[in-house]
């Protein structure tokens, strides 16, 4: 029978009903209330209704559905596969209503099946079934969805051992958003600021003193996703070929594929390949077959000439094409995204949590919107980097709606996109990025490549990181002189530092802010997850 109550009292109603049966601990009962009220609901959402702009304020109230219904089924110990079509059902509904209309056309909104469809667990159906063909094409390879409630974490994972399911009961998601991700959040973004080091300075306090703070908020939140991760998996202790996360909430935002076990070792030291995911469906997505190494990346570098050492990014004599300053326009960079291959593009970005669509990179002439990016069409490239502030950033709602950078760009067409999720450092990109570059020109895969270059960094002393930065002066001709004249500067800056730093700083760039920002979404596998 369909409600007679507007969509968004219903919605209430029927969570308000979840809550009480969850409370008796009548989790079957709880299991045929989600699904009954479930599927009124997408009738209700396809109804009358032709974009989905009309349905946001329906969809963010669904999500509070979405957080019971899967408490239901996990308690009611239905199989694991059950519970996570219904996780990964959650995640993004809205983004896949938007791909629909690029793909199909808004008309095919008005078919309510098919939209009904689109945005229900049994949509999920062929994405696990991908998923599974995916564990059968090798050995220890993993993969695990995070979904986050207030009433607890649901970590799902698929293996070639099976599926399996752990709750983790009680608030413990609120906790850790509220006692370590909030403060960490700030701290990142607080730590390279000169400002605020200057200000330190002026009150008497170290300048370091924020950093410091960051680093160790930093090591506490991946002890945290490790312990938690390895508690609920505990197979992924042995490390493998491959891992595969698909992050919920705040987690979207965070460095995963760096969370530290009781061992000590980072999951992206432990695994082969880490890849973050936004969804199961955008994972098992089809897509042709493609290399996994890319051998050279087209260079956008500093369009804005306000960041010297991005300019030597792009390995000076490397024989890379590279566009630096002026020659970085929104025109070539258009048209190199036409091209195979891979892109990077180092420049200033901002991300608008508000309206991700209207987040933009700046290059020489003017800024390129995210909406341009994802509405282009045009998007050949496998492999985009970008080395900017914040373009690894996702919107967060209760939704859970991935749009960002990655994701969009994507959707578009690559296949991989490596970004920072925080603000970085100038120098400690350079150098995590001339190594990044080493492994990409041995033929590395991009996500090996950006890890390894990771851990890299980290262990580096201020002995190898003065060798690397001679390395980078030295690459440079004496006709290029005159176009890094600034960046030169710079560098004997930093030079500076790191001799007076040598010997009481063991490892100058060991905090989590410097070395773990960036990470790998999606992948540039070589054999197809699906029917072509």
């Amino acid at each position: 029978m369909m409600p007679t109550l507007d969509p968004l009292s219903y919605l209430r109603t029927a969570a308000m009903e979840m809550r009480i049966t969850l409370a008796r601990r009548d989790y079957e009962a709880a299991v045929a209330k989600s699904d009954a009220a479930v599927a009124a609901l997408q009738d209700l959402i396809t109804r009358g209704h032709s974009h989905p702009s009309v349905w946001q304020s329906m969809l963010f109230e669904w999500s509070r559905l979405d957080y019971l219904q899967l408490e239901a089924y996990v308690k009611a110990k239905c199989p694991a596969e059950h519970c996570l079509a219904i996780a990964e059902a959650a995640k993004g509904r809205l983004f896949r209503l938007y791909r629909m209309i690029g793909e199909l056309g808004p008309n095919e909104l008005s078919n309510q099946e098919m939209t009904k469809n689109l945005i229900s667990s049994a949509a999920q159906r062929q994405p696990i079934e991908k998923a599974r063909k995916w564990l059968e094409s090798g050995r220890e390879k993993h993969l695990v969805s995070l979904f986050c409630s207030s009433s607890g974490i649901a970590v799902i994972s698929l293996s070639e051992k099976g599926a399996n399911c752990h709750w983790i009961d009680g608030p413990i998601y609120d906790r850790f958003r509220a006692g370590v991700y909030n403060h960490w959040e700030q701290l990142s973004d607080w730590a390279l600021d000169s400002r605020l080091q200057s200000a330190a300075l002026q009150v008497g306090a170290p300048p370091e003193l924020v950093l410091n703070s960051a680093q160790a908020v930093s090591e506490l939140m991946l002890d945290w996703l490790g312990n938690m991760l390895a508690q609920a998996v505990p197979d992924i202790a042995a490390g493998g070929d491959e891992l595969v996360l698909i992050p919920h909430r705040c987690f979207r935002s965070l460095p995963l594929a760096h969370a530290r076990l009781s061992n000590g070792k980072y999951l992206s030291e432990l695994f082969e390949r880490v890849t973050i995911a936004h969804t199961l469906t955008a994972f098992t997505r089809p897509m042709a077959t493609v290399t996994r190494t890319v051998s050279q990346l087209d260079m956008f570098l500093d369009p804005q000439q306000d960041l010297p050492l991005a300019r030597l990014e792009g390995l000076p004599g490397s024989g890379w094409p590279t566009h630096i300053g002026q020659a970085a326009t929104t025109a070539r960079f258009r048209q190199a995204l036409a091209q195979p291959g891979g892109i990077q593009l180092s420049t200033h970005g901002v991300f608008d949590p508000a309206n991700p669509f209207s987040s933009w990179l700046a290059l020489a002439d003017g800024k390129i919107a995210l909406s341009e990016l994802y509405d282009s069409g045009q998007i050949k490239r496998q492999l985009i980097v970008l080395s900017s502030c914040e373009s690894g950033l996702s919107q967060r709602s209760n939704s859970d709606e991935p749009f960002g950078f990655p994701a969009l760009l994507q959707s578009a067409g690559v296949h991989q996109v490596i970004a920072p999720c925080w603000r970085v450092d100038d120098l400690a990109t350079l150098l995590l990025m001339s190594e990044f570059h080493r492994l990409i020109a041995d033929q590395h895969a991009p996500e090996q490549a950006i890890y390894r270059a990771s851990h890299w960094l980290r262990q580096l002393d201020a002995e190898q990181a003065l060798h690397r930065i001679e390395t980078i002066e030295a690459s440079i001709s004496p006709d290029e002189q005159s176009c890094f004249d600034d960046a030169l500067v710079d560098l004997r800056q930093q030079k500076t530092w790191l001799h007076s730093h040598r010997y009481d700083i063991q490892c100058p760039f060991q905090s989590p802010v410097f070395w773990a920002g960036f990470q790998a979404w999606g992948s540039s596998v070589s054999t197809t997850r699906g029917e072509p």
